[in-house]
């Protein structure tokens, strides 16, 4: 059924929205049915992405005017718009290409266009999480070490006390 011009209007302002808030942007062609689209929605969602079906000539409007460039869209195209951490995202449609259930087509890390490719670079990048974990046992190992030191010289101390003690009573 064809859209009106009432809806298009607000498909582009949801496409212009998207983009301007997006840190990351994957576009997909995508091989499974409508189950497996609702999971990867659903999935998009808890990683704080939106998951989509684009209309491509409202896409290709939406994306000269927000990131000034033209793209050559044609067939169904999905698209994830990232807004926090992508790299969990990359991940995920890196899975899917190994299962043959998608082929990248082009991404937008930080406002810059790339060809798909650069999807299976930023799936092996570590996510968000994992890089602030190792962060924080690298300062939690460093302050042990820190409390370690001044608790040993304290017991040195402690112990070289005692012994003057000892050496004075006898």
């Amino acid at each position: 059924m064809a859209k009106t011009r009432q809806q298009k209007s607000a498909i582009l302002d949801t496409y212009k929205d998207s983009i301007s808030k997006s840190n990351a942007i994957f576009a997909i062609r995508g091989n499974f049915n409508g189950q497996e689209a609702n999971e990867l929605k659903q999935y998009a969602k808890e990683k704080n992405c939106y998951f989509t079906l684009i209309k491509n000539t409202l896409f290709r409007i939406a994306a000269d005017e927000n990131l000034s460039t033209k793209l050559d869209l044609k067939g169904p195209i999905f698209v994830f718009f990232c807004y926090d951490d992508f790299v969990e995202i990359a991940k995920k449609l890196a899975a899917l290409k190994k299962e043959e259930k998608c082929e990248y087509l082009f991404c937008f890390v930080e406002g810059t266009l790339h060809d798909g490719s650069e999807i299976d670079k930023l799936s092996k990048v570590e996510s968000r999480e994992q890089t602030l974990a190792k962060i924080l046992y690298l300062l939690d190992s460093g302050a042990s070490g820190v409390v370690g030191s001044i608790n040993a010289v304290m017991r040195d101390i402690a112990y070289l006390v005692e012994e003057v003690a000892k050496k004075q009573n006898q």
